[in-house]
């Protein structure tokens, strides 16, 4: 639960400091060295994406989540996917 706890802290932080999704995991990815979280097409369906997490160069791990909650206009529903997205690969 402590874990949970600091990467919530952690979205909410850099969701105060920019505006989209993508923008808070490029933040993320200057500040750690080896981990990197990008935003990928899902090439089996245009309704998603892959979030996926990069260790050294290599695909480590991937998750899909739904492209309408990433451009979703309401800035609360944005923020919890950037917290799942952080418990779920950090």
């Amino acid at each position: 639960m402590r874990y949970a706890h600091q990467h919530n802290t952690q979205a909410l932080a850099l969701f105060q400091l920019y505006p989209s999704i993508e923008q808070c995991l490029n933040a993320f990815n200057l500040e750690s060295q080896h981990r990197k979280i990008r935003l990928k097409p899902d090439p089996l369906s245009k309704e998603h994406l892959l979030v996926q997490k990069h260790y050294l160069g290599q695909v480590f791990q991937q998750i899909r989540v739904n492209s309408s909650e990433v451009a979703d206009p309401y800035p609360l529903v944005r923020y919890h996917l950037l917290a799942f997205i952080f418990n779920q690969l950090l």
